[in-house]
């Protein structure tokens, strides 16, 4: 699976959870989607290095 579909299926799994979109999901965590979608970029490449 690509790490685009990795965050879409991340972004889909907080909006179910928390029911928000990712513009408030930022705002909760009082930073920008821009830092928000960074974050879990980042969070994907340390979990895509774990399992190669």
């Amino acid at each position: 699976m690509g790490i685009q579909q990795n965050m879409a299926d991340m972004m889909r799994a907080i909006k179910r959870q928390r029911g928000k979109s990712m513009a408030e999901f930022s705002e909760e965590l009082e930073i920008s989607s821009s830092t928000l979608l960074a974050e879990l970029f980042l969070e994907l490449i340390q979990l895509w290095g774990e399992d190669g």
